[in-house]
């Protein structure tokens, strides 16, 4: 009894000395480890930020014992640790906190980096304060062990009596660790709760648990932060479903492997490549964004219609309808390399517009059912090939143009040219037999050659007309030759004028119109400083136009705006020509009064303005200066007016013109026989010795001549002589009548030499009669 009583007392000596011997170490703070977050419970990770602590009593009155803050910066995580007594101390002393008598409230409160407030984030009551802090100890100390036999107490602390060196001889069915009573039980460590199970059996920990092996929870799991696991995780082994509410991350480009479906019900984002090895079901739309690059190394097959709603670049070969399929494209679409089709392909079947910004080569045929515009900003010179909207090319022929009409007339139009504004300035249309036969051109041409036919016609009966020489008149009788080379020329103009209308008519078909009504060609400047303008009338010699008609041997207008234009100048010497009209009708300036039907010459001052002359008042010496007709009035007496001119003469002022001069020429022909037979007197007179009287010979007329030497009709053999006699003046001059197909279709072709011949003898018949009429009452 004196050993245990001893050992009770050493015991009791130790346990009250222990505050004593800590009170002489008392430490004078808590540790204190927490992650910090805002109010939204977002972690403030690698920031710095400031706490206030404050530890006080009484909630309902508070008693504040002490205040410090504390300056901090959190980890990656959000977690931090400080000493509770180590901090800025604004109010009281940590060594006077009544920790035995009261309990000790902790307000933590927060404040963030710029901001001026602190925010309470926890006020929370201390329930397990540090012994160091708290005189109060265990009560006693129970031993129910006895010594054995040899007086050796056991080894351990009896079961039933908790102690720091391990209990012995312990029951599980009656050795217990923690509370009877209706309490926490609290495990500290430096004065910190570390593990608290409730009076209700719950276990809160306040730092780490490590464990060092397996650890089956047999219920929920709920982890109120964040959870790292250093190895592999197997989820739902034996079934379940796992949901996350939160971000998902797998970080360090670690791979993740599903075996099974993934399903997701919203957006997924992949910020890298996504890689599937093996058949991809989309059941709904597939969107790429951010105009972000979609690359495709194999097939795609589209089973359904492919809607394209902007550009679609193809590097390489496209083969479309390959095995069958519609695809329809309703936005750009590039292809920048071959696009093969081996079936038809129908653009805008439905509606739309297809639009090709690049070039295009077609290399087959092309059959276009619309209407094509071509809008072309090309620039150049019109003798530039390349400025030009339109160019054909390839080819030994040109444009093709076929018009749905049978017999296209002149309402039926193969081009119409049109200017900037739309309105139509010439046109390229149909023309029918009456059409082309009445038109200007046709009109104009065939005066010519009849022109040309009435002068050979009026040759021939001049061609008899006998010279007069000292006032005898001498004949010869007929001349066989005189009468073959007449009608030989009258044969060749006859068959120009047949053959023109035979080509021309034979021709049908296409007209040519144009807003203008001149048709001309570039002639050069024989000055090209000059100043020459439309309407300005030159002259023409040497080929060179200049506004000095003094020694002209040809007279013409400035062209205002021609339908048609030839010889086209060197690019570059435009300003060294001018439009020069050769037919049809121009603006022209005249000086004076102009009536319809004049005849419009030169002025002579060299000014390029003209005069217009009566048909009564024309001399002979000014027919070689008729440069038109006038076709419109003007009566300024003394101004200059602009008039319009039909270019030439027609038929009908050839023919008067023939006759007038016909007449003139025998007007002439008696004034000169009545002087002839008064001179004659007159030198009778001067005679001093007389001679035999004169034998007056009566001088034949015109009509007698003409009936005595010109046959009524050319006879059959008369033409054929002409023919030979057209054949010998041609091969003497050293031509090949095969080289010339008009004059080898006269000698050559029974037809049309038969057609020559009967029409040149009814215009040499009709020529007889007319020139008998003319010289009948002419002596």
């Amino acid at each position: 009894m004196k050993n245990i009583k001893n050992t009770l007392l050493g015991i009791l000596f130790i346990a009250m000395m222990m505050p004593s011997l800590w009170a002489q170490n008392i430490p004078q703070g808590m540790k204190y480890q927490a992650v910090a977050r805002d109010l939204s419970g977002v972690v403030i990770a690698d920031q710095e930020v400031v706490l206030k602590i404050k530890l006080q009593s009484n909630l309902q009155s508070p008693v504040i014992h002490f205040t410090e803050t504390h300056t901090i910066k959190t980890n990656q995580f959000g977690l931090f640790s400080l000493v509770i007594g180590e901090g800025v101390v604004i109010k009281g002393k940590f060594n006077e906190i009544p920790w035995s008598t009261e309990d000790i409230w902790m307000e933590i409160s927060i404040k963030d980096n710029g901001k001026t407030e602190f925010t309470t984030i926890s006020n929370s009551k201390l329930l397990a304060v540090p012994y160091a802090f708290h005189a109060a100890t265990a009560s006693q100390l129970v031993s129910s062990d006895f010594p054995d036999v040899n007086g050796n107490a056991p080894i351990g602390v009896p079961s039933q009596n908790w102690s720091l060196f391990g209990n012995r001889a312990s029951n599980s069915d009656k050795d217990k660790l923690g509370t009877t009573d209706y309490v926490d039980l609290v495990l500290i460590t430096n004065d910190l709760d570390r593990l608290r199970i409730t009076k209700d059996g719950d276990i809160n920990i306040a730092n780490n648990l490590n464990v060092g092996k397996n650890v089956d929870i047999g219920n929920d799991l709920h982890v109120g932060n964040d959870t790292y696991l250093d190895n592999n995780v197997e989820m739902n082994i034996d079934g379940g479903t796992t949901i996350n509410h939160g971000n998902f991350t797998v970080e360090d480009m670690s791979s993740t492997l599903l075996t099974g479906t993934i399903t997701v019900d919203g957006a997924t984002d992949l910020k890298s490549t996504l890689n599937v090895d093996d058949l991809t079901d989309l059941n709904n739309g597939l969107n790429v964004n951010n105009a972000s690059a979609t690359a495709l190394s194999g097939t795609l097959n589209v089973e359904g219609a492919t809607t394209i709603n902007n550009i679609l670049d193809v590097s390489s070969a496209v083969t479309l309808n390959s095995v069958d399929g519609t695809t329809n494209i309703s936005g750009i679409t590039n292809i920048n390399n071959i696009l093969n089709s081996s079936a038809d392909v129908n653009l805008n079947t439905v509606g739309g517009s297809t639009n090709i910004q690049g070039p295009t080569t077609i290399n087959n045929t092309s059959a276009l059912k619309g209407q094509v515009t071509i809008n072309a900003n090309v620039g150049g010179g019109d003798a530039s090939y390349d400025a030009y909207p339109l160019r054909i090319e390839g080819s030994q022929q040109g444009i093709a143009i076929k018009l749905s009409a049978a017999i296209p007339d002149n309402s039926s139009n193969f081009v119409t040219f049109f200017n900037s504004g739309g309105g139509a300035v010439g046109r390229i249309e149909g023309e029918t037999l009456a059409e082309h036969t009445s038109s200007p051109q046709f009109i104009f041409d065939e005066a010519i050659l009849i022109a040309t036919e009435i002068k050979a016609g009026v040759n021939f009966g001049l061609s008899f007309i006998p010279v007069t020489t000292g006032g005898l008149v001498v004949s010869t009788g007929p001349c066989g030759a005189c009468i073959g080379m007449a009608a030989a020329d009258l044969a060749l103009a006859t068959a120009n004028l047949i053959a023109f209308n035979i080509f021309e008519t034979s021709n049908l078909g296409v007209t040519y119109e144009s807003g203008s009504a001149d048709y001309a060609e570039w002639l050069e400047r024989a000055n090209p400083n000059e100043q020459i303008i439309a309407g300005d009338i030159v002259g023409v010699t040497g080929g060179k136009i200049s506004k000095y008609t003094a020694n002209a041997k040809q007279f013409m207008v400035i062209s205002t705006k021609p339908a048609m234009l030839g010889n086209m100048p060197e690019k570059g010497r435009e300003k060294s020509f001018e439009k020069v009209a050769f037919m049809g009708q121009i603006p022209v300036k005249v000086r004076g009064l102009v009536m319809v039907g004049d005849y419009i010459l030169p002025s002579g001052n060299n000014d390029g303005i003209g005069i217009a002359i009566s048909p009564d008042e024309i001399t002979a010496d000014q027919y070689t200066k008729i440069v038109g007709v006038s076709w419109s009035a003007s009566v300024m007496n003394n101004g200059v007016s602009l008039i319009n001119m039909a270019i030439g003469l027609n038929r009908n002022d050839i023919a008067q013109l023939v006759a007038k001069q016909e007449s003139r020429i025998s007007k002439l022909e008696q004034k000169f026989e009545a002087l002839a037979s008064k001179l004659n007197g007159e030198e009778k007179d001067k005679i001093a010795t007389p001679k035999a009287a004169i034998v007056q010979v009566k001088k034949p007329t015109k009509y007698e001549i003409a009936v005595a030497n010109m046959p009524a009709e050319l006879s059959d053999d008369i033409m054929d002589e002409a023919m030979l006699l057209i054949k010998e003046r041609y091969e003497s001059e050293g031509l090949k009548i095969a080289d010339h197909p008009g004059l080898d279709k006269l000698l050559n072709d029974p037809t049309f030499r038969a057609q020559t011949i009967r029409q040149t003898q009814v215009t040499y018949k009709e020529t007889y009669k007319n020139y008998l009429e003319i010289i009948r009452n002419q002596k």
